[in-house]
């Protein structure tokens, strides 16, 4: 099947959120429009960058936001470091070609890294969909969240950090293909964002 539309795991998981109410229209179409930015004024969002950065690179002065780095590097494992780093995957998922940046595979495991000021709750990563649509997209045998809570004050603290495998299951790519389709009839209602995913 030739894909007739493009879109990314981002704004797939982003139109999921709203469809479970916790996005409204106007945010997710700001998401969907927005031009990507390499920082953030989003302080939130900055650690999540910084920590990104560091793993990737091993240099805290990739990092624009000030950081107790003793607690970042007690916080960070081995196995955060070893694989290939900020990897384009990109494919047909039915009709619709989906791209996406891992943080981190090596071999059939994808690590993602997020960086929150909220406690750990491992059902809301569970309800996400970007790990569903990673796994349909590369075949691998596991998706796994590395969650650090971060301290709101300066210097950020990683306060703690949690690691959460997540695993291919039979209904997977259905799950994943229905969202898309969801996402796709959605997307032609509202032409600023039809005209981004159904671009030849």
């Amino acid at each position: 099947m030739t894909p007739t539309a493009k879109t990314s795991v981002s704004a797939l998981e982003a139109f999921r959120r709203f469809q479970h109410e916790s996005l409204s229209q106007e945010e997710l179409v700001a998401r969907l429009t927005t031009p990507y930015r390499e920082d953030s004024d989003n302080v939130p969002i900055q650690r999540g960058i910084d920590i990104h950065r560091y793993i990737e690179t091993g240099n805290p002065r990739t990092m624009q936001l000030a950081w107790d780095m003793e607690s970042v590097d007690a916080a960070i494992g081995e196995s955060d470091l070893v694989g290939e780093h900020e990897l384009w995957i990109s494919g047909p998922l039915g009709d619709t070609h989906v791209h996406a940046k891992a943080d981190l595979v090596n071999g059939l495991e994808i690590r993602d890294f997020k960086a929150t000021g909220l406690p750990f709750k491992a059902d809301d990563y569970a309800a996400s969909y970007q790990w569903r649509l990673y796994l349909a997209l590369t075949g691998c045998e596991r998706f796994v969240y590395r969650v650090f809570e971060v301290s709101d004050e300066t210097p950020h603290r990683v306060v703690e950090s949690h690691t959460f495998p997540l695993y291919p299951y039979p209904a997977l790519f259905d799950d994943c293909l229905a969202l898309i389709g969801d996402f796709r009839l959605w997307a032609r209602g509202v032409p600023e964002v039809a005209g981004k995913v159904f671009a030849a």
